[in-house]
């Protein structure tokens, strides 16, 4: 008998564990210090240089390139290993579902990645710790190698515009292509460390959804 295909739907609360801080919580930085939000507003990353600097020191100081799965990503893999059919829809953008061994293809990062660096000019893509080694020895705002565009985590800023390639992407997604089929893209759907499960539900089996616009960004800050 064909096993059933399980869609999890994992937010901020999955990677707190692993010392990664809820952003959005009652003790979450956007609520203590309104003002950081503007690192992660994609208006104020592009006109104000100064901006761009604190992010990048933002980004070197903050922990998510050091962290670890934690037991909630290692039991998710452990399921997918055991033979299950699993595909990870996540808000966060730490990377841990993969680190924990999760097949990259059966994760789709609803808001991007932080382990990536983009350019906003040449669309360039190159690892984040490259461009941070950059900031430590002493570039303050390290523009693109390629063309000298502004570089920006590969995460959803506040306020920026979802690449159409990017969108596309995620459509093509199985879970997502089988609803659009007419039939469930998953059997089962699970959500755990996010408030969205409801809301979100019917996007994981491709009843609803929305097309390339605005985002409200990440959940936890790249």
């Amino acid at each position: 008998m064909k096993k059933p295909l399980v869609a999890l739907l994992s937010g901020a609360g999955v990677s707190t564990d692993s010392g990664i801080p809820d952003y959005r919580g009652p003790n979450g930085l956007w609520r203590t210090d309104p003002e950081a939000e503007k690192l992660v507003t994609y208006e104020y990353y592009m006109g104000d240089p100064e901006i761009r600097r604190r992010s990048w020191r933002m980004r070197r100081d903050n922990r998510t390139l050091n962290a670890r799965p934690n037991a909630a990503h290692l039991a998710v893999a452990e399921l997918e290993r055991s033979g299950v059919p699993v595909r990870v829809i996540t808000q966060n953008v730490d990377g841990l579902h993969q680190l924990a061994g999760m097949p990259a293809r059966k994760v789709v990062e609803l808001h991007g990645t932080a382990r990536s660096v983009v350019c906003t000019a040449c669309h360039a893509r190159t690892p984040m710790e490259d461009a941070l080694a950059r900031v430590d020895a002493g570039e303050d705002d390290p523009p693109c190698l390629a063309c000298g565009g502004v570089l920006k985590s590969a995460t959803v800023m506040f306020g920026e515009r979802l690449d159409p390639a990017d969108h596309r992407e995620r459509r093509a997604h199985p879970v997502r292509r089988a609803g659009r089929r007419g039939r469930p893209g998953a059997d089962r759907h699970r959500a755990a460390g996010t408030a969205a499960q409801g809301r979100r539900r019917g996007r994981l089996s491709g009843r609803t959804g929305r097309g390339p616009g605005r985002r409200a960004g990440p959940s936890v800050a790249g």
